[in-house]
């Protein structure tokens, strides 16, 4: 499953902010989300949606937070490494 590039910034301003466990949880949802919705990859769309149903939090306020940062592309592709392996173990 593959990884949309503001999904990626999502995703690493989770692990930044939250760590490697809500990281985790959170992938874990939007991949489920993503298979419900017949997605072939994960979209910034679908990280929100699994943010706001694990914190319980409106898709407004949830997008307000993770407005993304910029992020020097080395550190993205490092992070997009870390984030395939952890999409194959699911």
């Amino acid at each position: 499953m593959r990884v949309k590039p503001l999904a990626l910034r999502y995703l690493y301003r989770i692990y930044i902010e939250l760590g490697d466990a809500r990281l985790k949880e959170v992938l874990a949802v939007a991949a489920n989300i993503a298979q419900q919705e017949k997605h072939q990859e994960i979209r910034a769309n679908t990280v929100r949606k699994a943010v706001s149903r694990i914190t319980g939090k409106s898709l407004k306020e949830v997008r307000k937070k993770l407005f993304p940062l910029r992020i020097p592309r080395k550190l993205l592709k490092e992070f997009q490494e870390k984030i395939y392996t952890e999409l194959q173990r699911l």
